[in-house]
């Protein structure tokens, strides 16, 4: 069945579930429930206003995409199931807000922010292998949570160029976590409970850059780049387990304070 309205687009489908939302104008409100097996959901909003969206999966094979432009962005999304994916991608004015939480099988989470004011990101998955993949892009602040259960956690894998040699270990731009803000600072906090963690982070801001990492049972990685042109780097590393860090941190004007425990 498809239903037609002014500046709005609905599709949906039983059985195997699809659901797909157009909006326009604004501001804008979606909210989707599904259960079933193999679930597919898009939304995407585009409004002068503000653009809210709640997504709820239960089923076993999951996708969610939601793609927001408008005043500021809220995503909330939440999967159950067994092969969960989701991707959120969020341009505002103002500001953007993504929740994502995810307990099944092989979960990954897709998030790209980039508003010109500030963005503000919970990822919490529980699974046997579970992604994140995180891009931050502010002209004021990111703030990103990632909370992580399973056997093998990634935080976005770390390119790392051997080439280079210690203790200028690169990391590939386009694979870590990124965080970038014009005028302001990054904050990342990860936790991962697993066998096998591996985290890549990279962080660049005019003012200052946070990243408190934790990574408990098994085999941890660790890759982290910081770059503050105008104040300091932190850096808090606690690993338990069969550990690896590589952390390059450069301050123009402030101060370096790494601190690892393994």
């Amino acid at each position: 069945m498809i239903v037609c309205l002014a500046f709005a687009s609905m599709a949906f489908a039983n059985g195997g579930n699809t659901t797909t939302v157009d909006q326009a104008g604004g501001p804008n409100t979606a909210t989707v429930a599904q259960s079933g097996s193999g679930n597919d959901i898009d939304v995407e909003q585009d409004a002068t206003g503000a653009n809210t969206a709640d997504v709820t999966q239960d089923g076993n094979g999951n996708d969610a995409d939601i793609v927001q432009d408008g005043a500021s962005n809220s995503a909330v999304v939440v999967s159950e199931g067994d092969g969960n994916v989701v991707d959120v991608e969020q341009t505002a004015e103002g500001a953007n807000t993504a929740d994502i939480d995810q307990d099944g099988d092989g979960n990954k989470a897709i998030a790209l922010q980039d508003p010109t004011g500030n963005n503000n990101l919970t990822v919490i998955q529980t699974g046997t292998d579970n992604s994140a993949n995180i891009d931050q892009n502010a002209e004021l602040l990111n703030y990103a949570y990632v909370e992580q259960y399973g056997s093998g956690n990634e935080n976005i894998l770390a390119g790392v160029d051997e080439s280079v040699g210690p203790p200028y270990t690169m990391i590939d731009a386009d694979e870590p976590a990124i965080q970038i803000s014009a005028n302001s600072y990054n904050e990342l906090d990860v936790f991962q409970q697993g066998s096998y963690n591996e985290i890549g982070l990279y962080q660049n801001a005019d003012s200052y850059n946070i990243a408190d990492i934790d990574q408990c049972n098994g085999g941890n990685m660790l890759v982290a780049w910081q770059s503050a042109s105008s104040g300091s780097n932190y850096l808090d590393v606690d690993q338990s387990g069969a550990d690896s860090a590589v952390v390059y941190q450069n301050a123009s004007t402030g101060n370096n304070s790494a601190i690892v425990s393994q």
